[in-house]
């Protein structure tokens, strides 16, 4: 008996599994390399090797899109400079008092951003409100309202800068 259209596994959805996937291991990898200081190739490659069906907030991650994956991370990795002044320029300023300097975003919220923004700088050919949703949802993962707020804000601008 032949499938339905209907009964196919859709290759679109596979797919944006797979990003999703890749997206929030390069989150966590970039939060380990950074916070830990591992060296960045040998994480990738652990990840890669070892972590594909590991538990992110009580859910499984399936397979990821490597060379997506691959790609926002050695992005991150190779423009971090350039990623964290495009951070630190939008991230909304606390409006309690001006004479105080800003507060510095936790580490795994600024793998999020840093990953987030790596992929608008990188992946042009990929639309920034699928990216920007993307990230939201890895966001989710491991915060409350305020902080997929902030993703969604920071991310939001960033991309209006980046493209126009």
């Amino acid at each position: 008996m032949q499938k339905t259209d209907a009964q196919k596994p859709s290759k679109i959805a596979s797919s944006n599994r797979k990003k999703m996937c890749a997206r929030l291991m390069a989150v966590q990898a970039v939060y380990e390399a950074v916070h830990n200081g591992e060296p960045f190739e040998n994480v990738l490659r652990d990840y890669l090797d070892n972590r594909v069906g590991m538990e992110i907030a009580g859910q499984k991650i399936g397979e990821p899109d490597r060379e997506l994956f691959l790609s926002v991370a050695r992005t991150v990795q190779s423009r971090r400079t350039e990623i964290g002044r495009l951070i630190e320029a939008n991230i909304p300023a606390k409006q309690s008092s001006q004479d105080q300097p800003r507060k510095e975003v936790e580490p795994l919220l600024n793998a999020v951003l840093l990953c987030g923004i790596g992929e608008l700088l990188q992946h042009s050919d990929i639309d920034a409100p699928l990216v920007i949703n993307d990230y939201i949802e890895v966001t989710r993962a491991f915060y409350e309202k305020g902080e997929v707020s902030l993703v969604n804000g920071v991310l939001d601008s960033v991309a209006r800068i980046l493209r126009p």
